[in-house]
């Protein structure tokens, strides 16, 4: 397919004249004119099964949060230090940068404010408060004329740069260079609120650095004309940077993150041609009169809560601050706990980001180079595996602080899902694999644990010691043909996804560690989890390119088009890596 430059702005796109009444795309809230937010729909039948018991929906998420040893049940886990590899846990086929640009991508995407217990099986009725596609309404708002607050000026004298917060002393090249914008801290209220399009987007430090890094994307492309050839008029400018920023990371969503990454390799090929792709359930419903894209619950309600098992305990920001952490008990560890002690841990909601929790994107993802990380670090820091296990922060979550006795399980996130997905009637990962005509897993294949290329280990083993509990606890029988849609896709992945080889950069540590990389290798594919099975591929990519296809200013619909030379240095694939490269170079 022939290279287009994407410098000039495809004839097709280029706004109309604006008048009083007229708002131009792009200086505007979403990619589809005239809504804010859209509705939430199936892509198949309603769970024709009976509700499994609370009580064992409870058990269960308590099951998916424990940690387990080669002897049988062990103590949370608080993580490694950085220089050590952590194979069990570990996928080193996904840097952790993944799992919270994912969470960005949600929040981007949907926002459900039903609240927890409140049954809403009618999923039309449910509003989604995100305008349903890829258009990065979580970072324009309204635009510059509903939301002047969210802009400053550029240097040609329009307000049409993003506003971000204070500088990060040190920080270099690579690193998160400012906040979020913030309202200052009253005397009766301490906390600094971001100014930003969704809130959500800084519940932790990490996607906060996620929705900083987007908005100094936007600015940079604004003021360099390299990107704007020929355009004098600031609004169309201004249009066309937001048409590039979003283009570029749809790309980065579409064939790095989906199918480079969190889905099976070979999947995205199933769907025929981008430009009209085969999309049997999601054009189904389509069909039926709709006239904007809507969100799938079986997406939004199980299957793209697969970055849920993706988080780790804790996190290292940057080689500058590894002396810094300590975990939920207060122990130095090199590592910042994901939730532990406010101030101490990773939580955000109006904490401002300052030098020591400034991140080194370098530690997080490939593409950008770490500064003087410790030797033998392991950098960038993988996610956790996508499986059944979810790591014991998430069982606590902090918002949930307070809750009577009675009410404690609201704060573990595992149920949550697992009570919400019933709530809105979800077919069971069986129901959908029967109408996806993909062959299901057996009922003793979702009752088990590892991978379908797990060698038997002498002696105990982890796996082994988790094999032996599942049985215990006695899923298989009262879950038998009705597995909740969210864990099926989990489980399915850990028993899937094992397909990809180890980085050959993570695989030289291990050597530099004197451990046996061929034995190293072999305990990666005992426990999968690499990435997600042919159900959980096909439901997240079906509403991936619905949302793409039926948005008519998506870039697949210019197929010549390709990423920036300026940020896709030396060719070959774009990249989150290149993306956050350039944002922050």
């Amino acid at each position: 397919m022939p290279l287009q430059s994407s410098n000039e702005m495809p004839k097709s796109l280029r706004p109309y004249s604006s008048g009083h009444s007229i708002t131009p795309r792009g200086l505007s809230a979403g990619a589809i004119d005239g809504i804010r937010h859209g509705r939430f729909d199936r892509l198949f039948p309603e769970t024709q099964t009976t509700a499994p018991d609370d009580a064992m929906l409870l058990k269960l998420a308590e099951f998916m949060v424990t940690s387990f040893e080669a002897d049988g049940v062990g103590a949370p886990d608080p993580g490694r230090p950085i220089i050590e590899a952590e194979v069990s846990d570990e996928n080193a086929t996904i840097p952790a940068a993944y799992t919270y640009f994912g969470q960005f991508v949600d929040h981007d995407l949907t926002l459900d404010v039903t609240g927890f217990g409140q049954s809403q099986k009618d999923a039309k009725a449910v509003i989604d408060f995100r305008t349903p596609a890829l258009d990065l309404d979580c970072v324009y708002g309204g635009g510059p004329a509903d939301q002047p607050s969210l802009y400053r000026k550029a240097s040609n004298g329009a307000r049409h740069l993003l506003r971000l917060g204070d500088a990060i002393a040190g920080a270099g090249p690579g690193s998160t260079r400012n906040d979020l914008l913030r309202l200052p801290a009253l005397p009766d209220d301490p906390a600094q609120i971001a100014l930003i399009g969704d809130k959500r987007n800084d519940e932790n430090k990490i996607v906060s650095q996620v929705q900083a890094t987007m908005i100094s994307l936007h600015n940079k492309i604004y003021e360099d004309d390299d990107f704007h050839p020929g355009i004098a008029d600031p609004d169309v400018r201004f249009e066309n940077t937001v048409r590039l920023v979003r283009w570029h990371y749809q790309w980065v969503v579409l064939f790095d993150y989906l199918s480079g990454h969190i889905c099976m390799s070979t999947a995205l090929s199933d769907f025929g041609s981008l430009e009209t792709p085969h999309l049997p359930y999601y054009a189904a419903v389509m069909a039926k009169g709709r006239d904007y894209p809507f969100m799938p619950v079986e997406f939004s309600g199980a299957a793209y809560r697969l970055g849920h098992s993706m988080v780790r305990p804790s996190y290292s920001l940057s080689a500058a601050n590894l002396t810094k952490g300590v975990d939920g008990a207060g122990v130095p560890n090199p590592r910042f706990p994901t939730f532990g002690k406010r101030g101490d841990d990773l939580r955000g909601f109006g904490e401002p980001i300052t030098s020591i929790w400034s991140i080194d994107w370098g530690f997080f993802i490939d593409g950008v180079t770490p500064t003087a990380p410790p030797a033998g670090a392991v950098v960038p820091q993988p996610s956790y595996r996508i499986d059944t296990r979810v790591v014991n922060p998430l069982s606590h979550l902090p918002e949930f602080e307070g809750l009577p006795p009675e009410r404690k399980q609201e704060a573990n996130l595992a149920y949550r899902n697992l009570n919400r997905g019933v709530g809105l009637g979800l077919p069971t990962g069986e129901e959908v694999a029967a109408a996806l005509k993909i062959t299901p897993l057996s009922n003793d294949q979702v009752w088990s644990a590892g991978s379908n290329r797990y060698k038997d280990e002498d002696g105990p083993s982890e796996i082994k010691s988790r094999r032996a509990a599942i049985t215990a606890q006695g899923f298989a029988g009262h879950f038998k043909d009705r597995t909740p849609l969210w864990y099926y896709i989990l489980r399915e992945a850990e028993y899937y996804g094992c397909t990809r080889e180890l980085p050959e950069a993570y695989l030289a540590g291990i050597v530099a560690a004197g451990e046996d990389p061929e034995a190293v290798k072999q305990e990666d594919l005992n426990y999968g989890g690499q990435h997600m099975g042919p159900v959980g591929s096909r439901v997240v990519l079906e509403t991936f390119l619905g949302l793409l296809s039926y948005d008519e200013k998506s870039f697949i619909h210019q197929p010549t088009w390709r990423p920036h030379a300026k940020l896709n240095t030396g060719g070959g694939d774009f990249t989150l890596g290149k993306l956050i490269d350039y944002a922050l170079g």
